[in-house]
């Protein structure tokens, strides 16, 4: 049994991302472009990446480091090789900021796109992570 809080909140979070994941994957993979898989794409997405963002969070605090907002946290991760590309996870912080405070079709297609072209691949990427030094 895990007695440390920051390691329990980050085991706690990871089983809850990787839910949030499988949902994003299976609904990534529905074909076409109506107006329900796209928002549902978009919608799980969100939740995904909010997740793993605090998930990263919650990693670098058990490992000693603090952070308070998702580009800190997005930056130092990639400084010490939690994630491989911090450009693409800053584009995805991105797409969650423009989801979250508009809604413009376009936009909303062009982020589905991304979704599904790169951003799924990321995030599926760090829900296969072996994560160390978790004691």
């Amino acid at each position: 049994m895990v007695d440390n809080p920051k390691i329990l909140r980050f085991i706690q979070r990871k089983q809850n991302f990787d839910k949030a994941l499988g949902l994003l994957l299976k609904q990534s993979e529905r074909p076409g472009m109506d107006d329900e898989n796209i928002a549902a794409t978009l919608h799980f997405f969100e939740v995904c990446f909010e997740l793993a963002w605090k998930m990263l969070k919650d990693y670098l605090e058990t490992q000693g480091t603090v952070v308070r907002s998702p580009r800190e946290t997005i930056k130092t991760a990639f400084a010490i090789d939690c994630i491989d590309d911090g450009r693409l996870w800053l584009e995805m912080l991105d797409a969650r900021n423009n989801i979250a405070h508009s809604y413009d079709e376009s936009v909303a297609k062009a982020i589905f796109a991304e979704i599904k072209k790169k951003y799924v691949h990321a995030l599926k990427k760090m829900g296969e992570m072996k994560w160390r030094n978790l004691d």
